[in-house]
């Protein structure tokens, strides 16, 4: 589960946040994807009516962030770096009418979240688990090598390739694919990881399943 404003179910993507289309004429499914885009903000606890300044303000930090992050090394941010991001990430909630959380910041609650990605990983037997472990040992012992200074353009290649390979194998299951017993263990952790952050954070399994739902019909309508 990302930290950034602009990922996951509980956070409204940078498609999302800029609307389907800023200026001309819209056509009737446009208007529609529109529709629906505000009320998963709606679901996420977002504002849906930000004004032309705010739009331009949240376009141009989002602009910043992804900036900031294409600049980042195979082993993350800098320190400077990450404080940079995490005053653009509270300038920019705070135009959303969100509380920033940074959960890289508080290790209790980075455990959390963990248990939470963990419960929606699918759950794999076989070749494609052999797989993931596999990637996931040689994602650690590229880790390593960074660490004792392997630092070349060539390791940050293979770092971010393996990364994207474990992320395409990985993509969090839907509530509806939960049994009864999960969505209640999700819903539980859910609620620690609230109360941890001091905010909503994460959605509950009731509306993530809506959230879900509205992101499926804007999916099929492209």
């Amino acid at each position: 589960m990302v930290t950034s404003i602009f990922g996951t179910l509980q956070q409204p993507s940078p498609g999302q946040v800029f609307g389907v289309n800023a200026a001309g004429s819209v056509n009737s499914n446009q208007l529609l994807q529109k529709s629906l885009k505000r009320k998963l903000d709606r679901v996420q606890g977002y504002r849906v009516d930000l004004t032309p300044a705010e739009t331009r303000q949240l376009a141009k930090l989002q602009d910043q962030i992804v900036r900031l992050e294409q600049r980042a090394g195979p082993g993350g941010l800098s320190i400077d770096q990450y404080n940079d991001r995490a005053g653009l990430y509270r300038e920019a909630n705070k135009i959303l009418g969100k509380d920033y959380v940074d959960v890289e910041a508080d290790s209790v609650l980075k455990g959390l979240i963990d248990q939470v990605d963990a419960l929606l990983e699918p759950k794999y037997r076989g070749a494609k688990k052999e797989r993931l472990d596999n990637l996931r040992k040689l994602e650690i012992r590229l880790y390593e090598s960074f660490a004792r200074g392997n630092t070349s353009s060539a390791l940050a290649r293979q770092i971010a390739n393996v990364k994207s390979q474990i992320a395409s194998l990985v993509p969090p299951r839907r509530m509806s694919e939960l049994s009864a017993s999960e969505r209640r263990e999700y819903d539980a952790l859910v609620e620690k990881v609230n109360a941890r952050a001091g905010a909503d954070y994460l959605l509950g399994a009731r509306k993530r399943e809506k959230a879900e739902a509205i992101q499926a019909s804007m999916a099929r309508l492209g």
